[in-house]
This record gives structure tokens, C-alpha cells and sequence, in this order.
């Protein structure tokens, strides 16, 4: 009689276990990889699709004047990549991310400065609770075809670098930021995107 007692408990064990490791993985996969897509109308800021760290965002830019705006904030300050891949062929799209000022205006904070249907990554300094959008269009091409958008987060802050975000017209680019990065011993560098300008700005 001792012995189904220890055989019935020892069985309720393992099925709490396995129940336990089904809503953890339940949990993962809704946190982490989860995919969407986006939902017209999204071709302003106002109706820019919402998104989350670390997610896979999914769309499509089907004529020259499509625009995709999606939006995203962060639970902790850090860096930010912002990404898009998967770009079909014979299309160049292009991805530029925006935010607010401390007065609420928008102002263009970075930009991807590839061509052809190279993948894009923007990196920049974020602040927790903030939002940040991030627009995608095309310089050239169009098609049905989906490509791949995402952001992700890290705790920690880029090199003290003034990238004079509010001035567009001195913004300086992901691949600024490589450089300056690399210059303070961090690999990572596209030498070829670096004007001879923002060499000279940031003392390169």
C-alpha cells in the first residue's frame, strides 16, 4: 500500500514538472521570435504599427509610395540595433529611425545608408519608456515580397559620442557611429559609408 502511495506521488511529481515546462516554453516563445505583420494603414507616424523587443516584424512594400512605419519602446536604456533584411531583389529599401525631443518633436535620429538590397542596421542610444519609429520605404523597387524588420536592445550605452541627432543635416549615420567606435578600439567599421565631412566632425 506504501509502495502505489510513493508510485502516485511520485507520478503527480512528474506531471506538475512537465505542466511547469510547457507554460515556461508557452511563455519563451511569446516573448522571444514571435513574428507579426503588419497591418494597413501603417504610411504615417500616427498609424505606425506597434512592435516589441526583439521581435520579427513582417511586410511588404508594394509600389513606390508605400511607407511602412513601426513603432517600438524599451523596458531599460541602453543600445538599440535596428534592423531590416530580407529586402527582395532589385529593390532598395531604405530605414531611418525616428523619436521626440523633450518638447515632442519628432526629429530623425539615425538612418541606413546601403544600397541595392543590402541589409539596413541603424544603432543608437535609447531611453527606456520612449518611443522610437522606425520608417521604411523605397528608393528603388517595389514588390510583394516581405522583408524582415527588428529591433533589439542592450543595457548599455555607446561610447559618449555627440552625434548632433536634432540637426539633420550633420546626423550622423550607423556607419559614423562603427567609425567612431572602431577609432575608440571597438571592431566594426564601413569605411567606404564614412564621408570625408563626418571624418573631419568627429576628429577621424
Amino acid at each position: 500500500m506504501k509502495h502505489r502511495k510513493n508510485i502516485r506521488y511520485i507520478v503527480t511529481i512528474v506531471i506538475i514538472f512537465i505542466v511547469v515546462l510547457t507554460i515556461l516554453s508557452v511563455n519563451t516563445s511569446a516573448s522571444s521570435g514571435t513574428v507579426i505583420y503588419e497591418s494597413e494603414p501603417n504610411d504615417d507616424f500616427g498609424y505606425s504599427n506597434i512592435t516589441y523587443d526583439d521581435y520579427d516584424n513582417k511586410g511588404a512594400i508594394t509600389s513606390l509610395y508605400d511607407d511602412d512605419f513601426w513603432r517600438v519602446t524599451f523596458d531599460y536604456s541602453g543600445y538599440a540595433n535596428f534592423w531590416l533584411g530580407n529586402i527582395p531583389a532589385n529593390c532598395n529599401f531604405e530605414l531611418a529611425v525616428y523619436t521626440t525631443d523633450s518638447s515632442g518633436n519628432l526629429y530623425l535620429a539615425d538612418y541606413g545608408i546601403k544600397t541595392g538590397n543590402s541589409d539596413e542596421l541603424v544603432t543608437i542610444n535609447v531611453t527606456a519608456n520612449k518611443v522610437y519609429y522606425a520608417y521604411i520605404f523605397s528608393a528603388n523597387g517595389y514588390s510583394n515580397n516581405q522583408y524582415t524588420f527588428r529591433t533589439k536592445v542592450y543595457p548599455t550605452k555607446l561610447l559618449n559620442v555627440t552625434l548632433h541627432e536634432q540637426d539633420t543635416s550633420v546626423t550622423c549615420s550607423s556607419a559614423c557611429a562603427y567609425m567612431t567606435l572602431t577609432y575608440h578600439g571597438v571592431s566594426g567599421v564601413y569605411e567606404n559609408d564614412i564621408t570625408l565631412h563626418q571624418k573631419q566632425q568627429y576628429g577621424l
